[in-house]
């Protein structure tokens, strides 16, 4: 998130927060799911997805409370700094895809979601289905977007 959260107002938040968010924006500290700049109209569009799996509401891999609440603070950050930035933040929710298994399904929420954001429609058949466990898109290109 480094280079992609260029402001914050300090006076929005308290120290821990603050001390959250240095570590978000430190180079390597933090990440959306994905994010990418692209133009439409010629207006520059900055836009970001997180997924909200159900980590943060149970405990999957035995963190304690305190990690937990972290994790969830971060996650209201993210959505914060990014409304700051003015990037569209697109919540990807664990009911669209539990397991993370449909690349279309997937897909096919995020253009819904764009679409409702920037009150466009897009022309579904000119883009390819995309799946996001290759290494050719997704989580492996991350360090792409920071």
């Amino acid at each position: 998130m480094s280079e992609v959260i260029e402001f914050y107002d300090p006076n929005r938040y308290n120290e821990t927060e603050i001390n959250a968010i240095e570590n978000l924006i430190r180079k390597g500290g933090g990440h959306f799911d994905g994010y990418a700049v692209f133009c439409i109209k010629c207006k520059k569009i900055k836009m970001g997805i997180e997924y909200q799996g159900a980590y943060r509401d149970k405990n999957y891999f035995g963190k304690t409370e305190e990690e937990m609440d972290y994790g969830r603070l971060l996650d209201w950050l993210k959505v914060d700094l990014a409304d700051q930035n003015e990037i569209f933040l697109i919540i990807f929710p664990e009911s669209v895809d539990p397991y993370m298994n449909h690349p279309k399904q997937i897909q096919d929420f995020i253009i819904d979601e764009l679409e409702k954001l920037l009150e466009i429609n897009i022309k579904r058949d000119l883009i390819p289905q995309y799946d996001h466990r290759t290494p050719e898109f997704g989580q492996f290109r991350l360090d792409f977007y920071l």
